[in-house]
């Protein structure tokens, strides 16, 4: 259905979930296994609500940015640094 065609149209999927064991990101990965290499888990797990910040660092160091991404203080400015990355 929709999510085989999600994965199917994407490289890399990145799926934010806020537990220690990644329990989505595990069951996609079962059900689909052909595509279980292009799931990537954000877990963030502090029990606090998850910042856009947060995120978005999990996400360029798996992209391998984090070397080369500016770092700024804001959530915002983050997000705008990692929209012009992958842009």
């Amino acid at each position: 259905g929709e999510v085989r065609q999600f994965l199917a149209n994407h490289e890399k999927v990145f799926l934010v979930e806020q537990n220690r064991d990644g329990q989505m990101v595990q069951i996609l990965r079962d059900e689909f296994p052909e595509y279980a290499a292009r799931i990537h888990p954000v877990l963030i797990y502090d029990g606090l609500p998850a910042t856009a910040g947060e995120i978005v660092q999990q996400i360029m160091a798996r992209l391998s940015f984090a070397a080369n991404a500016q770092v700024v203080r804001t959530d915002a400015q983050m997000t705008a640094t990692f929209l012009n990355i992958v842009a």
